[in-house]
């Protein structure tokens, strides 16, 4: 688990280098005669702002977030230059990773890797709070690496709760997501993805006798 941490922190550090840079384009208008360069200006205005040093973390969110609402507004255009919906596609995709990035690290926060039956007694009492947050990573920004580390981190919590079929569900659900309809696997192109897809198959390849044991011991239904 501490690799798969020092992965998303690194993704973080490398987006915030990156930055979104400044295109243009020309294209067709919207009713009331915006057209996509001014969507990707405003979009662009937006992130600078974001990242700006010192902003208050809900306001820096918010600011991404109405640059993202630019950003894909310009794509919804038709006419828009493909080398512009490139750009604004990786910004898309460079700040969704980011604001995956502040949740996830709220819910592995609450959870570190266990190292002690203290420190395995206040994982079980911050993973259900932590799950929450986990939950909202994959379904807000289920294309961003932070979702893949997300299904890892729900099914710990869910071990460190002994719920060993909700474990197996989010570990499938990793697995899943990286296999195409004839059912053979795809490999992710981030380290990040690759590094929680090794994770999740090897959690569960350990689960089955924990959850054969919880279903012979199961009460049975009234």
């Amino acid at each position: 688990m501490k690799r798969l941490w020092i992965f998303g922190t690194i993704c973080i550090a490398l987006l915030c280098v990156i930055g979104c840079g400044v295109f243009q384009c020309r294209g067709a208008k919207t009713e009331d005669g915006h057209t996509a360069e001014e969507f990707l200006k405003a979009g662009n205005d937006y992130y600078h702002r974001a990242s700006g040093k010192g902003l208050p973390a809900e306001e820096q969110t918010d600011l991404y977030k109405k640059s993202v609402e630019n950003y894909k507004k310009a794509l919804e255009l038709p006419g828009t230059e493909e080398k512009a919906k490139a750009e604004a596609e990786l910004c898309i995709r460079q700040i969704e990773e980011l604001l995956a990035g502040y949740i996830y690290k709220i819910g592995a926060a609450l959870i570190p890797l266990p190292q002690s039956d203290e420190a395995m007694r206040k994982a079980k009492e911050k993973a259900p709070e932590a799950i929450k947050y986990f939950n909202t990573v994959i379904a807000e920004f289920p294309n961003t690496d932070y979702a893949d580390l997300s299904y890892v981190q729900l099914g710990m919590c869910y071990e460190y709760l002994e719920k060993w079929e909700e474990a197996e569900e989010a570990y499938e659900g990793l697995i899943q997501k990286y296999t195409d309809e004839k059912g053979n696997p795809i490999t992710p192109f981030s380290e990040n993805a690759r590094a929680a897809l090794r994770y999740a198959r090897e959690r569960l390849a350990q689960l089955p006798t924990k959850l054969l044991a919880f279903k012979v011991n199961r009460p049975l239904p009234h």
